[in-house]
């Protein structure tokens, strides 16, 4: 991470330029993922006719979708094709299309990384960023799962706010586990997500059944002694100090700031979910589904409170 380490001195890559390489990058993912179907269809599907099977086009099809020189390892369809996808998957195969969507979200990382110098200025999401850059799949999640582990969730989230939903989409489409790719694909060419949970690839279906309740997310109160030590200085780590200082009881803080454009503007800090009760016994799965689908009972508790606090 070469060009992301020089964002904490001020001299890494044009963000814009980045932007602009990831939006290039998600729409030839789509191209390509695109192509792929329609030659597995035809190679896999009943499109060709039977005549034209074992023939030299016939082989030259599924050369396109397995060659690692051409569309990489790229079944894509049902039947067949949806077999041949999760081979690869279980095998660690590479698809042209999904590299490129893995290409693009790691720029969008990196980009993240120069909008955000505390990201690389903190240790831990250092480690982080630099095993991502590095396609260090299983070394990410070592050192995420020890940042949990020592740090809490609410820490964690908040130090990696900025690139959590990329890094999230990034392991699901570099980790063997099929039910996860298709949140990741979603979130790297820019849909809306539809189908499965970056984390666990569980059904939208399910989370509908399961999430379920008013929820609970109330304006944090400070007593006077508290209220003159929270941060006002607008950055990350700031609002990470406040976050441990809200503590996670379902309450969260609103603040006004001025940006470096000289803007005024409110920024919430959400420090979690109340504990799970006979009242709001969803508020668990709903913080951590939220991340994923705005429409949860808490991220709709949330945002009831912050029309009550916001003009």
């Amino acid at each position: 991470m070469t060009d992301a380490m020089t964002a904490v001195t001020g001299q890494g890559p044009d963000v814009d330029s980045l932007h602009h390489m990831c939006r290039l990058l998600a729409e030839a993912a789509e191209g390509v993922g695109d192509a792929s179907r329609y030659a597995s269809e035809l190679a896999l599907g009943t499109r060709l006719p039977r005549t034209a099977r074992g023939g030299a086009a016939w082989r030259t099809l599924l050369r396109t979708i397995t060659d690692p020189k051409g569309l990489g390892w790229a079944p894509r369809g049902r039947g067949l094709a949806g077999i041949g996808r999760l081979a690869g998957v279980f095998t660690s195969r590479e698809s042209l299309a999904v590299s490129l969507a893995v290409t693009g979200l790691k720029a969008r990382i990196r980009a993240a990384a120069v909008t955000h110098p505390e990201l690389l200025a903190d240790p831990d999401t250092a480690r982080v960023l630099r095993a991502v850059e590095g396609d260090r799949q299983r070394e990410a999640i070592r050192v995420f799962r020890s940042i949990l582990g020592n740090k809490g969730a609410e820490r964690t989230f908040a130090l990696l706010a900025p690139s959590f939903a990329d890094i999230l989409a990034w392991n699901a489409l570099t980790d063997e586990n099929p039910l996860n790719d298709a949140a990741g694909w979603e979130v790297a060419t820019g849909r809306t997500l539809t189908g499965a949970e970056p984390i666990l690839g569980v059904s939208a279906r399910v989370w509908a059944f399961l999430d379920r309740g008013p929820g609970r997310a109330e304006p944090f109160v400070p007593s006077p002694a508290l209220a003159g030590g929270l941060d006002t200085t607008g950055t990350i780590a700031g609002y990470v100090r406040n976050i441990d200082a809200v503590g996670t009881d379902g309450t969260l803080l609103v603040q006004q700031v001025v940006g470096p454009d000289g803007v005024q503007r409110y920024v919430v800090q959400l420090a979690g979910m109340s504990g799970v009760s006979d009242e709001s016994p969803q508020d668990l799965l709903g913080a951590v589904h939220a991340v994923a689908r705005p429409a949860t009972p808490y991220s709709r508790a949330v945002a009831k409170a912050l029309r009550r606090l916001i003009p």
